[in-house]
């Protein structure tokens, strides 16, 4: 594979950068908010320029990234990087990159296959009400979302209907 010379790689990277965003996805509004001019823009979308590093910081600051990150080569990326926002997630309190990370983890492992779970064994012996266990089974099993987080009084509250009664006026 041959590598991209530095003015191919803004280039890419410039038109994937406005590709993803909304508030910055026309020549025009890139340069109003880097503060350069629109055929500058132009330019160096086509790659016919070599770019001046005060316009290569402008464009990084207007899309808020780092300069190393408006000139790496993203073609050569593993594919199993994720895109992220690295100054975002840099601002964020460690309790939360924490829950990234764990929530990350959790998606990985429910990739694993049947085989690869282990079976739901009872440590002590119990009577267990009949059915129970096909009902636990199946409760282990339920993909996560809002409403089979919910505890059962919080459900019941929003599926069940206050009835409305009229009163007459004659009592």
């Amino acid at each position: 594979m041959t590598r991209l010379n530095t003015k191919q790689i803004l280039a890419a990277n410039l038109r994937r950068l406005m590709d993803a965003s909304d508030t910055l996805d026309t020549q025009v509004k890139v340069a109003a908010r880097a503060g350069i001019a629109q055929s500058t823009v132009g330019r160096l979308l086509r790659g016919e320029v070599h770019p001046q590093l005060d316009q290569v910081e402008a464009i990084a600051t207007a899309f808020r990234i780092t300069v190393g990150e408006l000139l790496t080569d993203h073609s050569s990326r593993a594919e199993s990087e994720i895109p992220y926002d690295k100054a975002a997630y840099a601002q964020l309190p460690d309790q939360e990159k924490t829950q990234i990370a764990e929530f990350i983890q959790f998606v990985l492992s429910r990739q694993t296959t049947k085989e690869e779970v282990a079976p739901l064994t009872v440590s002590r012996e119990t009577e267990m009400e009949p059915g129970l266990s096909e009902r636990l089974m199946k409760a282990i099993q339920r993909e996560l979302n809002d409403n089979t987080l919910k505890l059962g009084h919080e459900r019941e509250k929003e599926t069940t209907p206050r009835a409305s009664r009229k009163r007459s006026s004659s009592q």
